[in-house]
């Protein structure tokens, strides 16, 4: 858990900086759009979007989740509060084992992800999963 976390300060600290140009252009113009979704232990959190036709420019206030360790990204699939809670056991992620196998899946088939996904984490199966999102895009 220690690696996965300081993975995710690092790269999301890189991705922040990197970006803040772009940020500070929709938060300037207001351009974004704020969602609810359920996360571990049955809680509730708030995400916001940027209101762009790129998804990566989208995702990027995910970024500033993923470094305070409300989400992670590689984790259970988002899953809004207007559906039932999924009871998720591993923090929401901007991708995972859910996310490369469909959009809609129903509550069971997350907790297989999920299950499977704890019992076999490394280091290396989190950059598979990322690398494997990316070339998908």
């Amino acid at each position: 858990q220690i690696n996965k976390r300081l993975f995710d300060i690092v790269l999301s600290s890189f991705f922040i900086l990197l970006t803040l140009p772009i940020q500070l252009y929709y938060i300037i113009l207001q351009k974004f759009n704020k969602e609810v979704i359920w996360t571990v232990k049955s809680t509730q959190t708030e995400i916001y979007y940027f209101e762009s036709k790129s998804r990566i420019i989208q995702g990027l206030p995910i970024l500033y989740k993923i470094l305070s360790g409300s989400l992670s990204f590689v984790g259970s699939q988002m899953v809004l509060v207007t559906n039932k809670d999924p009871g998720l056991i591993l923090k929401p992620g901007i991708t995972g084992l859910p996310h490369l196998k469909s959009t809609n899946i129903e509550t069971d088939s997350i907790r297989k992800f999920e299950n499977y996904y704890a019992f076999h984490y490394s280091f290396v199966f989190d950059i598979e999963i990322l690398l494997k999102t990316i070339f998908r895009i």
